[in-house]
């Protein structure tokens, strides 16, 4: 944005030129009514970013370990030589009106993945539904149904429960076979979740499932080959040809 316009919303909003250009960068340290203020602005005017983006990230701005790791990530990884990111902060994790001005932008910046964490209340869930289409939309700490949609919560004993019903739902008619990591208390919580879902439905599933745990390191070194995981799969299977196999220690 042009610096006359950064000055002119600071002289009608009597607000410093750094606070405007902040909360337009979408950046920390703007408090939530400045913000919005500021965003509405924006909106009148009816600013049009200057180039597409491939994965547009909406984020609090609250002091959370996994969004602080994501925020690096994005800045320092080799990813940010592959697709173009925009990292948005907004300040309440209620701020409506925010997140559906960054919703707009990510619409204007062709944006191919959106990275969500925000309260979806009905106005984001419909604006999100009429996103959906063409891009992979990925909400992280809260679970929200969405076609097309997934999600990364921070509470790993519901994550595991979930895809315990997940598993009954679609698969209860096969062996079950479960990998994990060991020594890991987040992937332990998601497992006691995991097999309480079962165990809440039928616990025979749960006694006849086979639940193979490895050390990080061997799985490193195995790089998840298909070829050196087939063979643990085999084993574990014996005769069954139908094996539902859930993963619970995720991505790393």
């Amino acid at each position: 944005m042009k610096d006359s316009t950064v000055k002119d919303i600071s002289n009608k909003l009597n607000i410093s030129k750094s606070t405007v250009s902040k909360a337009i960068r979408h950046c920390s340290g703007v408090d939530s009514e400045t913000r919005q203020c500021i965003l509405d602005e924006v909106r009148i005017i009816n600013y049009q970013p200057e180039s597409d983006c491939d994965v547009y990230v909406i984020l609090p701005d609250i002091p959370q370990y996994f969004w602080r790791e994501l925020r690096l990530g994005i800045k320092e990884g080799s990813m940010k030589d592959l697709v173009s990111i925009k990292h948005n902060i907004y300040t309440n994790p209620k701020d409506e009106n925010a997140v559906l001005a960054y919703l707009d932008e990510a619409e204007k910046l062709n944006a191919r993945a959106i990275i969500i964490a925000a309260y979806v209340t009905p106005k984001i869930h419909e604006r999100l539904e009429s996103l959906k289409n063409g891009r992979l939309i990925l909400m992280l700490s809260e679970y929200h149904e969405l076609i097309n949609g997934f999600f990364v919560g921070a509470d790993a004993y519901m994550d595991g429960y979930r895809m315990g019903k997940e598993y009954l739902s679609r698969y209860s008619d096969r062996k079950l076979i479960t990998l994990s990591i060991t020594g890991n208390s987040n992937i332990q919580k998601r497992l006691d979740g995991f097999k309480q879902a079962i165990k809440e439905e039928n616990e025979e599933l749960l006694s006849n499932a086979v639940f193979i745990d490895l050390e990080r390191k061997i799985l490193k070194d195995m790089k998840l080959l298909p070829s050196k995981l087939a063979p643990l799969f085999v084993d574990a299977a014996g005769d069954s040809q139908a094996v539902c196999i859930y993963s619970l220690f995720g991505i790393f």
